[in-house]
């Protein structure tokens, strides 16, 4: 991986991040991966930038649910990517900023 490409691991203590820390300190760790992800520096994430970071959000949150349901999740896997992916773009035109920093901070704290 280039200088420009994040590890997933990076990705994955991002959303830590924003899971444990301050308000503030969690909008800025939203910014650091709204750009981390904005490849192209639109403004918007779509296709494989959106895709890249539904695939770690949807990874952290699997990991998340191992300690909420230790019996197991009753989300399955096709219903937990629908649910991720409507709170990261809820009007479906791609996810800009501020709708990635609400649904990420409600994901997370879903098991809080």
């Amino acid at each position: 991986m280039g200088a420009k490409h994040g590890k997933p691991a990076d990705a994955k203590k991002m959303l830590a991040s924003i899971d444990m820390d301050s308000p503030d300190k969690a909008d800025k760790k939203c910014d650091e991966m709204f750009a981390k992800f904005d490849k192209d520096k639109s403004g918007k994430l779509t296709g494989a930038e959106f895709d890249a970071l539904l695939k770690e959000v949807v990874g952290y949150a699997k990991e998340e649910f191992k300690t909420r349901f230790p019996e197991g999740s009753p989300y399955g896997d096709d219903m937990l990517n629908e649910w991720v992916k409507a709170w990261l773009d809820p009007d479906g035109n791609g996810c800009d900023k501020e709708e990635m920093k609400t649904g990420i901070k409600f994901i997370v704290n879903y098991n809080d």
